[in-house]
């Protein structure tokens, strides 16, 4: 095993060691939030929290409330805004000044933590902090060896996922569009009872909850003249007159059976909106599968870059109760043969597995290359489905 470079350091690397332990912390906590239905990142609550308790709140009375840089808090309302969590007005007397308030949704999401969610963190957190004590650096070991043992998602009372696969995942997984957004994903959906889908900008994945026609024709009237839309399928049903098939290609559905071990890399970075487009244009060079400037919305990416260039990556995409997609993975043609797929893989894999979560992917059948690494990395074959891409006339 390679020595932990940053914990023998000590007081040198206490920065490092701090975030680091916080990076595990919030991930945890992104996945209980995410049990509950809810959407909102655990970086996100904070800011919820202090327009509830103290009301309307200018940027700057938000930053200091927070204790953030108020760059970083406008960063953060802009997707309380986009998410509808959050709505600004011109403040009297300074039409510069926005006062911040919470929306109905903000405030049935806050609510929804209070009493649903914020109890379990609480809980999970206090249990793994017990028995704490000495120096700092000991205290701080403790926590890294405790959550190694089992993270907050297993603590407090939470239910383990186990070793036994959730009936829950299983069913989840047989339609994963849909139930990505009836439930993890919902703030994404756009749609009613018949039919959903992402918000185009986000994804063109739709669904249905069962292949009857009128659902069908409701997954139709989703779209304007000439949009796309992008579905997955096991059985074959009649589309509707007013949308043409574009292209179609089999997708084989892959489980972890077991959890993956966490992975650390110093090349691995998180990365971010201002890496859209060079993600983009690697995806587009690579073709894992549907990807977009807003990929990120659904879930967290990493990569690894050479001579500051992109040049692997991989991250998250449909979210069901209980489990997450690994998706986007992909690496630079002249990069390919050192590892850095497989390393993305167990990187992005270790990272859900360490909430709890199991890793389900989709690969294309005619990847076999692909299909067979993945099954000596312990993932195993549920189903296969028929991607389509559909256009609406």
């Amino acid at each position: 095993m390679v020595d932990d470079i940053v914990r023998s350091l000590g007081l040198l690397c206490l920065g490092t060691r701090l975030k680091r332990i916080g990076d595990r912390l919030q991930a945890d906590t992104d996945a209980i939030i995410g049990r509950s239905g809810l959407t909102v990142a655990a970086s996100q609550y904070p800011y919820l929290a202090a327009m509830d308790r103290l009301g309307p709140l200018t940027v700057g009375d938000l930053a200091q409330a927070v204790g953030v840089s108020q760059p970083g808090a406008t960063r953060s309302v802009n997707v309380l805004m986009r998410d509808g969590l959050v709505a600004a007005e011109a403040g009297e007397g300074d039409l510069r000044r926005k006062i911040l308030r919470l929306t109905e949704a903000g405030r049935r999401a806050v609510e929804i933590g209070r009493l649903r969610v914020w109890p379990q963190i609480e809980a999970a957190v206090a249990d793994l902090c017990t028995g704490l004590s000495g120096p700092l650096l000991d205290q701080l070991a403790g926590l890294e060896d405790a959550l190694q043992d089992a993270p907050l998602t297993r603590r407090g009372g939470l239910p383990d996922a186990g070793s036994r696969m959730p009936e829950a995942v299983l069913a989840g997984l047989a339609r994963p569009i849909w139930t990505s957004l009836t439930t993890r994903h919902a703030a994404l959906a756009e749609g009613g009872p018949s039919a959903l889908r992402y918000r185009p900008e986000t994804s063109l994945f739709a669904a249905t909850p069962d292949d009857e026609p009128e659902q069908l024709s409701a997954l139709a009237a989703l779209a304007a003249p000439g949009e796309e839309m992008l579905v997955l399928r096991e059985a074959e049903a009649p589309l509707p007159a007013d949308l043409t098939l574009l292209s179609g290609a089999s997708v084989v559905q892959m489980l972890a059976e077991d959890a993956v071990p966490i992975v650390e890399d110093a090349r691995i970075e998180r990365l971010g909106a201002m890496d859209a487009a060079e993600m983009l244009a690697l995806a587009e060079a690579t073709k894992p599968g549907p990807f977009t400037l807003r990929s990120q919305d659904l879930g967290p990416f990493w990569g690894i870059r050479s001579e500051g260039r992109l040049v692997a990556m991989a991250g998250t995409r449909m979210a069901i109760p209980g489990a997450t997609e690994l998706s986007g993975l992909c690496t630079r043609p002249d990069m390919q043969g050192r590892g850095l797929g497989q390393l993305m893989l167990r990187f992005v894999a270790g990272r859900i597995s360490s909430r709890g979560e199991r890793v389900f992917l989709h690969v294309f059948a005619s990847n076999t290359r692909a299909i067979a690494l993945y099954e000596t990395l312990g993932f195993r074959r549920t189903r296969q489905f028929e991607v389509l891409r559909l256009r609406r006339e």
